[in-house]
């Protein structure tokens, strides 16, 4: 029996000749979409830098702690870094320092942190001290001083002398954010948080954790279309208001130091440190390489830490001391970042606390009455 509606016919043939061709379409359109997701992803996991070998795991109240990944670098069994030249019996005399990477020895090995420098030098006078490295990377004082309320809780054996080492990271906060007192990172961090949830009910967001998303954003930022994480648009007048945000905030995480001190019967001293651009040094040329490749997107954080420093170098506060000329009669380089000390420079810090000890009355006994008690 011949169609009744050939136009229908016509029609549905059409109809199903145009479903056939969007299906292959669309086939065709999400290989190829699958294929360059899959080649980006490839591409920027082989291209993204891998880090320094450095990895951190969570602690609880102070969000993270390093685990070396570098030949050199060791902890102790309780996952502190690893001091040499340290004896740690029951009645010797302790000293713990704080501080950030710079304390903890980021690009150094084990014997040049500042620590095992400090051990070293009480062992080659003949004294044992047991010297504990409680320094972490990327720590600000207020992340030292809960990690101290912690241990104090925990340890049988109380310090003698706490020693806080500061100074770079805490004077950049304020450039970060409108928070008095806040760790690296913060905003990022409480970004991450608050769209915790929204994220596990969403359907796409999973693509801004993709190496490919990360690496495009990389590439972005070099040219300049995106801004960093951390960036924040500071006026110059800003400066130094920011700046004595940071004094009046390390200022009240002394007086809470001070509290402990008295009730658990320990000295303390808090240590400004040493930071390139206002070192009191005459500079070598790769020191001033350094200094002068400021890079624009930093403009706010540099002037933000320069009126921090300043604020500091002239404060006139116990406990407090300010070793930004540590280096002032040394033109060798021994900075390796604005920051981070060669060896050499360590070695200068660890013989000025020594100092400042000694000259605060702190008299370890001897090798000998040591080893008779």
């Amino acid at each position: 029996m011949p169609d009744a509606n050939p136009h229908q016919s016509v029609a549905d043939g059409k109809k199903r000749s145009g479903i056939k061709r969007f299906a292959i379409r669309f086939c065709v359109g999400t290989t190829i979409t699958v294929v360059l997701l899959i080649a980006g992803e490839c591409f920027a996991y082989f291209h993204l830098p891998r880090g320094n070998g450095q990895v951190f795991t969570y602690k609880s109240y102070v969000l993270w702690q390093a685990t070396p990944r570098v030949a050199g670098q060791s902890l102790e069994e309780d996952g502190l870094r690893r001091t040499l030249s340290s004896h740690c019996e029951a009645d010797d005399y302790t000293i713990w320092l704080f501080g950030s990477s710079s304390m903890w020895g980021y690009y150094l090995r084990d014997e040049d942190t500042i620590p095992s420098l400090l051990a070293k030098a009480y062992e080659q006078s003949g004294r044992r001290v047991c010297v504990r490295n409680y320094g972490q990377p990327a720590w600000v004082s207020t992340q030292e001083l809960i990690e101290l309320m912690l241990e104090l809780k925990h340890v049988k054996k109380k310090p003698d002398v706490v020693i806080f080492y500061d100074g770079s990271l805490d004077s950049i906060l304020p450039s970060q954010s409108d928070e008095p007192d806040a760790h690296l990172g913060f905003p990022t961090f409480k970004r991450k948080f608050e769209t915790w949830k929204t994220r596990e009910a969403s359907g796409f967001d999973y693509i801004l954790s993709t190496n490919t998303y990360v690496a495009l954003r990389r590439y972005a930022r070099g040219l300049n279309l995106v801004t960093g994480d951390f960036s924040r648009a500071i006026p110059q007048e800003r400066f130094v208001a920011q700046g004595k945000l940071t004094y009046s905030n390390y200022l009240k995480n002394m007086e809470m130091l001070d509290m402990l001190a008295a009730r658990y019967g320990f000295q303390y001293v808090c240590l400004w440190e040493p930071w390139l651009p206002e070192a009191d040094k005459p500079l070598s040329p790769s020191e001033n390489l350094m200094r002068n490749g400021t890079d624009e997107d930093t403009i706010g954080e540099m002037g933000v830490m320069h009126a921090t420093y300043k604020i500091f170098r002239d404060a006139r506060q116990p406990h407090l001391i300010y070793l930004g000329d540590v280096f002032k009669n040394h033109p060798e380089t021994l900075f390796q970042t604005l920051v981070h000390l060669r060896p050499e420079g360590n070695l200068l810090v660890a013989q000025r606390i020594y100092q400042i000890l000694e000259n605060m009355g702190v008299k370890p006994g001897s090798a000998a009455s040591a080893n008779s008690r």
